[in-house]
């Protein structure tokens, strides 16, 4: 399942084919129902994704849910600690790169996890030397609580935020089952 249109995929990865390399060291992606109208028939909240991290062997990042504002600014932050820091091991917990406001987790990803969510990413990569793994950053639900622990509301965090669990699900199994899902 791809979100974009394969038009505004290719004109999107040209543009950062221009630019990564001569203006920034990655940049994010934020697709949001601004960007694709049919995201809310879908019942899809925002997502948002790396492109270029790849290019210093450190793994792209993927985040869902939450406006695609608060979705930026997390992985704008975390995009720069990695790339003066290095990548995050698989399970990496912090409560201070996001302002202390709240603890993050980051979940290592197979292809088929993230597969639809970051065409632009794999355009952009399409003729490189380097192909990237992806993580995804996973935000704790609304009492604070993370997906590695039994208390976290992982109903709540899907049905108010639409925060997915793609190292549990993937990205089609989620959709389909968002899909197949009543309000409640």
């Amino acid at each position: 399942m791809n979100l974009l249109p394969a038009q505004h995929v290719d004109m999107i990865a040209r543009e950062l084919n221009f630019n990564i390399p001569k203006q920034f060291e990655f940049t994010v992606i934020v697709v949001t129902s601004d960007t694709v109208p049919d995201m809310e028939q879908m019942r899809m909240h925002a997502f948002a994704y790396t492109v270029g991290l790849g290019m210093y062997n450190i793994p792209d990042l993927v985040i869902t849910g939450m406006s695609g504002e608060v979705l930026a600014q997390v992985l704008t932050t975390l995009g720069d600690h990695a790339r003066q820091n290095g990548a995050f091991a698989d399970g990496w917990v912090d409560t201070q790169l996001t302002f202390g406001n709240f603890p993050v987790m980051v979940k290592d990803l197979s292809p088929a996890q993230h597969a639809g969510l970051t065409q632009i990413a794999s355009k952009f990569y399409e003729h490189k030397r380097t192909w990237p793994s992806y993580q995804q950053v996973v935000l704790p639900d609304h009492t604070g609580i993370l997906p590695n622990n039994s208390e976290y509301d992982d109903h709540y965090m899907r049905e108010h935020y639409g925060q997915v669990l793609l190292y549990k699900d993937g990205f089609a199994e989620a959709t389909a089952r968002l899909g197949t899902q009543q309000n409640h």
